[in-house]
């Protein structure tokens, strides 16, 4: 279903951009929305700050802000502390390598020359920080880069014509992993080592990356496919073998003549691409395998134990009605079932257990009808509920183990709604935290006193906020980000909650948007978007 997805997205793409501005109440007359409004640059929403993180071992977020448009667009990023001083770091014109060249490029001084450096020079998409905080992860010109703020200083870290995917800093800060052709590798910062951790990537082998089936149907749409020791000696990573697939032809008629590319896909009953769960030292040493089923699957997303000694994993069988969690231990390389999920018709999978230090971990599930929290033991034993309803916890957002409190969304108030809320790890203190109709997504400072808010609805586009979540309840200490917007200069819909009684008596939720000057004595064309697979709830109360 989800594959089907792309291709209703792409069929509702014009309604989908209507939907986006659709006030509650008409508003008076102003100018008609065009193609050229909807696409304008910056948006009539406005552009807002992106890339909210928190600074690891400070009282600080970063967040980029974009000025201009096209090829005279610039990016800054920006650090602001929780008393709201802020300061620009970088700038994106700043990041001027040197002209050196590149492998299979010719020296400067000869006729070929290297392209010039606005077009090699790193970004800031996808930056990390470092587990000290001093230091940035930048993607570039097909290589990983280094920003030192300290010294301000950046480094190249791979030279080569690969493009370094999904790089990740070790928990320790000294090593940097990243798939490069389909192998997994380690590179060492103090020494610019790299250690080639696999060695039979290929087109049809996939080490610690998804293929396209993995991605589309199993995953998070994420690709990455390992998962660092908590220690940063080991690498757990899902090798798959897409050997026994059959290619199928995707044919591109908009090129002239019309082109053919082939891609493995596995039809239903056909045999699926063939798992493995392996461990690997950052020296290149393999590790233990996991006990897997062949004909079934291996959840992608995986969680180490704290003390680094066992990772969990996942085994799907192929109907998908049954999920066994199980715990590999690194060094002796037995693995157990830690619990097991099952349902007659079907199991949903959500994210890896959260291990806390105590041995204790935090895990999402269907079990009783309804997506909720639960806590259990590496120890073993069913895990235990710490929320309940006829309502489901959606995000988790962050867990504080030191006060031992979970912060999720959940649509306890609201099936439309997304209010953050908070619990304790014994199941009591259940609150909420967040006041205004809406949805809202947050991310927890390191130390869980403070969270990055971001609140929209449907009349409203997004908003940052910093809040206080140290005391009882939620408070807002002040708004980050609100960018200006056009939309008051524009003739608008508007939109209106309705619920459809089912064939079955169940009440389904739908929305109904009207041009504006709506006329009920009319008739109008209508466009009916429905999406009928899971995770993709689209009557949401968010912009």
């Amino acid at each position: 279903m989800q594959g089907l997805s792309r291709s209703l997205s792409r069929a509702g793409f014009a309604a989908i951009c209507f939907a986006l501005l659709v006030p509650a109440a008409g508003l008076s007359a102003g100018r008609k929305l065009s193609i050229e409004d909807l696409t304008a640059d910056p948006p009539i929403s406005g552009r807002a700050a992106s890339a909210f993180a928190w600074r690891p071992h400070a009282a600080e977020f970063s967040y980029v802000i974009r000025k201009g448009t096209g090829e005279d667009a610039a990016a800054e990023l920006w650090i602001e502390d929780e008393k709201g001083v802020r300061r620009r770091l970088l700038e994106s014109s700043a990041l001027q390598p040197p002209a050196e060249p590149r492998s299979g490029e010719v020296a400067p001084g000869v006729e070929k020359q290297p392209p010039p450096a606005r077009d090699r020079r790193p970004a800031f998409d996808g930056y990390r920080w470092s587990p000290d905080g001093q230091t940035l992860l930048l993607s570039g010109d097909h290589d990983l880069w280094i920003f030192r703020v300290a010294g301000g200083r950046l480094d190249r870290l791979t030279r080569g014509p690969e493009d370094e995917e999904f790089p990740a800093f070790s928990p320790d800060g000294r090593r940097i992993a990243f798939v490069r052709k389909n192998d997994l590798y380690a590179l060492e910062l103090s020494t610019g080592k790299e250690t080639r951790l696999t060695s039979d990537g290929s087109e049809r082998i996939f080490n610690g990356k998804l293929d396209w089936v993995y991605e589309e149907e199993l995953g998070s749409r994420r690709g990455s496919a390992f998962e660092w020791s908590p220690d940063g000696l080991s690498i757990a990573y899902l090798r798959l073998d897409d050997s026994p697939i059959a290619e199928a032809p995707l044919v591109d008629f908009l090129a002239v003549p019309a082109k053919v590319t082939w891609q493995r896909y596995p039809k239903a009953g056909a045999p699926n691409p063939v798992p493995s769960f392996q461990i690997v030292r950052v020296d290149g040493t393999a590790g233990p395998r996991g006990e897997i089923d062949r004909d079934g699957y291996v959840v992608p997303g995986f969680s180490w134990t704290h003390d680094s000694r066992a990772v969990c994993y996942r085994t799907l069988n192929r109907p998908q009605n049954r999920e066994d969690v199980r715990l590999l231990d690194a060094s002796a390389g037995t693995s157990r079932v830690l619990f097991s999920e099952q349902d007659p018709a079907w199991v949903n999978t959500f994210e890896a257990p959260r291990f806390l230090p105590d041995g204790r971990y935090v895990w999402k599930s269907e079990r009783s009808g309804y997506a909720h929290l639960y806590v259990g033991s590496s120890s073993g034993g069913d895990p235990r509920p710490i929320t309940r309803g006829e309502w489901m916890v959606d995000q988790v957002t962050g867990v504080d183990a030191r006060r031992g409190l979970v912060y999720f969304t959940a649509t306890e108030e609201n099936v439309r709604r997304r209010p953050l809320y908070r619990v304790g790890l014994d199941g009591k203190g259940f609150a909420k935290l967040t006041q205004s109709s809406g949805t809202h997504s947050g991310e927890l400072s390191q130390d869980g006193r403070r969270m990055l808010d971001t609140f929209s609805t449907v009349t409203a586009p997004p908003v940052v906020s910093l809040l206080d979540v140290s005391g009882a309840a939620g408070r807002e200490v002040r708004a980050l980000e609100r960018p200006a917007n056009r939309l008051a200069e524009y003739e608008l819909a508007t939109t209106e909650e309705v619920e459809v009684a089912g064939d079955d008596g169940v009440r389904l939720q739908a929305r109904l948007i009207k041009p504006a000057a709506f006329d009920p004595a009319r008739k109008y064309p209508v466009v009916v978007y429905v999406y009928g697979g899971p995770h993709a709830q689209v009557v949401r109360d968010q912009w």
